[in-house]
């Protein structure tokens, strides 16, 4: 990079870190769900999960080993970054992974089988790891790389963004986003771009590695996809089936047009709407008595406390009025009491 540049990312970088830190204090009072999926607020648990948990991880991320290497360049005169505080920086690619793990938790939702959600779940994964890859490509082109001879590197023959010499001219973003633009086009070609081509034998090496790498991810992605779509299928088609039958029906019995509007019109509603069927109560009815209580308790016993009329009611009661709640869907303007 050049050093009029070092200033400004180095103040960025200074600031990633204050936040980073930041969220370790957070951490220390932000509630967290159980294995039961309930809600922790007592302080006291929630600095004993956290310190049993992530705040090793978040500790190491947020140690500032970079800028203490930084000063100690400055004490000896040497202010130009090089590799090495660099790599002192690779430790903050751990909050990357935990921030695909919450977007994957988060799009296991009841959306998780629909195209959105599998595009929610996969995008973060294939981001980061065509990052890492842009990053690493330009770590072993710079000619400042000890890996290979430096006049044989990809970035001496390589002349893009106007410029004759990208490396000494241009800019921190111009270089990543060269980086980041070969390696989106290995993933989706053939590992050839332009005149982005390997030069020694460390870079073909990691190139081959990205064709590898770009061969898996498609086929995964495609057949996430594919079964996505399939699934979404059957389902349009399940529903369509059932609204067929459904107006079979009410034609066949002769029923008011009135009354035949208002049946088609719930039966769209129902299908359109995100209801969960009668699967799920064919799997509660599946569990044991124990299980049900236990999976009620979390579900439908927080509205049975909420309600006056049951709070002088025992634990066990109200445990086995829960069991007995059913979901039901109910189309707008419906009177559920009158």
């Amino acid at each position: 990079r050049p050093d009029h540049q070092f200033p400004n990312y180095y103040l960025i970088n200074l600031v990633a870190d204050a936040i980073m830190l930041s969220d370790i204090f957070l951490n220390f009072i932000t509630a967290y769900k159980n294995k039961k999926s309930v809600l922790v607020h007592d302080l006291a648990k929630i600095r004993r999960h956290y310190l049993g948990n992530d705040f090793p991880v978040h500790v190491l991320v947020a140690f500032p080993l970079d800028h203490i290497l930084w000063m100690v360049l400055l004490i000896d005169g040497r202010t130009r970054p090089n590799h090495t505080l660099a790599l002192m920086r690779i430790p903050k690619l751990l909050r990357f992974w935990e921030l695909y793990v919450s977007s994957s938790t988060s799009a296991s939702d009841t959306k998780a089988d629909t195209i959105q959600g599998g595009v929610r779940r996969l995008a973060p994964a294939m981001l980061l790891i065509s990052h890492i890859m842009a990053c690493t490509w330009w770590f072993i082109g710079s000619p400042s790389t000890s890996l290979e001879d430096s006049s044989h590197r990809w970035i001496n023959f390589y002349q893009g963004f106007g410029r004759e010499n990208i490396y000494n001219e241009g800019t921190v973003m111009e270089q990543y986003l060269l980086s980041f633009y070969w390696v989106v086009a290995s993933l989706t070609t053939n590992g050839l771009v332009g005149n982005m081509t390997p030069h020694n034998l460390v870079e073909v090496c990691f190139t081959c590695v990205v064709m590898v790498v770009s061969l898996t991810m498609f086929a995964y992605v495609l057949g996430e996809i594919s079964n996505l779509v399939m699934k979404q299928d059957e389902d349009l088609v399940a529903k369509r089936s059932s609204i067929l039958q459904m107006e079979s029906f009410v034609r066949q019995r002769g029923l008011p047009s009135e009354l035949q509007n208002e049946i088609t019109h719930y039966f769209h509603f129902l299908a359109s709407s995100a209801a969960r069927g009668g699967d799920e109560e064919d799997l509660f009815q599946l569990l044991s008595h124990t299980l049900q209580v236990d999976v009620a308790k979390y579900i439908s016993r927080t509205l049975l406390d909420s309600v006056h009329l049951f709070s002088k009611c025992s634990g066990n009661f109200l445990d086995s009025l829960s069991v007995l709640l059913r979901e039901s869907v109910i189309m707008p303007d419906t009177y559920v009491f009158r």
